[in-house]
């Protein structure tokens, strides 16, 4: 058998030509790779104003953030308020108020003012925590007595005071009632009742009780008899226990006194 040269089978240049096509056709495939990319690349546009809104320091909300004032009572204010309450009739007020502060029990402090039927305040100076009063006191005979001294205030409640009178007293105007009370059961039990006993030179006129529980005030009506005696009796319900009740009666304007009793 004739034998063929392997140079004449395969005619020259036929290699090289698939070798050309070969790398044209990867270059036009990197071309295209990278075009895409590029493409696909974007640059990020400009914040719109919104955005950078949106990102920029949150300062307004924090300006306006305003820490509210806080509200102090003066010395003075203390001691009107005191002397208010004790016109008033108010024991209890007058002595959360610093009566208690002023060495006796509150049965005792409410009974300094069973003769007392209006108190007049005159403010004539305050320095930092004192504050130097004149008191004209007029009694329910009519009298009067004037005084003058100091009442010290701290945190809101008297702490001391210094009174002297000054002066003589002035004559009795038209004799006014005076009145005496008392409970039945200094003790009352828990959910029981308790009776509240008036004795008054005040005749036939509408009394009132009125008791100063921890968290609420009670009031209470009857009529004295022609003998100025009157009785009252309520339900004390749930009151706080081991907790004294003060009582504050009233007689038609004309005549006040006190009492209290301490439920368990």
């Amino acid at each position: 058998m004739l034998q063929t040269d392997p140079s004449i089978a395969r005619p020259p240049g036929r290699r090289h030509r698939t070798r050309l096509q070969l790398l044209f056709l990867l270059a036009v495939a990197a071309t295209l790779v990278c075009g895409c990319q590029s493409s696909s690349t974007t640059t990020p546009a400009p914040p719109t104003t919104a955005q950078a809104a949106s990102t920029s320091p949150r300062t307004t909300a924090t300006a306006s953030t305003t820490t509210p004032p806080v509200t102090r009572t003066t010395p003075e204010a203390v001691v009107q308020g005191y002397v208010d309450a004790i016109n008033a009739y108010d024991y209890a007020t007058a002595w959360r108020l610093g009566g208690s502060n002023l060495g006796s029990t509150y049965r005792a402090f409410a009974a300094g003012f069973a003769d007392t039927s209006h108190d007049t305040l005159t403010i004539l100076d305050v320095h930092g925590e004192t504050v130097h009063v004149r008191l004209v006191a007029e009694q329910t005979s009519g009298q009067r007595t004037t005084y003058e001294g100091s009442y010290t205030v701290q945190q809101g409640k008297i702490v001391a005071a210094t009174l002297h009178k000054v002066g003589g007293s002035s004559a009795p105007s038209a004799s006014v009632g005076h009145c005496s009370a008392s409970v039945k059961f200094a003790r009352p039990g828990d959910g029981g009742s308790e009776t509240v006993y008036v004795t008054s030179n005040v005749p036939r006129s509408p009394v009132t009780a009125t008791m100063h529980y921890k968290t609420k005030d009670s009031s209470y009506q009857s009529v004295t008899r022609t003998s100025g005696a009157a009785s009252i009796t309520f339900g004390i319900g749930r009151p706080t226990r081991d907790y004294t009740v003060a009582v504050d009666v009233a007689i038609d304007g004309k005549a006040f006194c006190s009492t209290s009793f301490t439920p368990h």
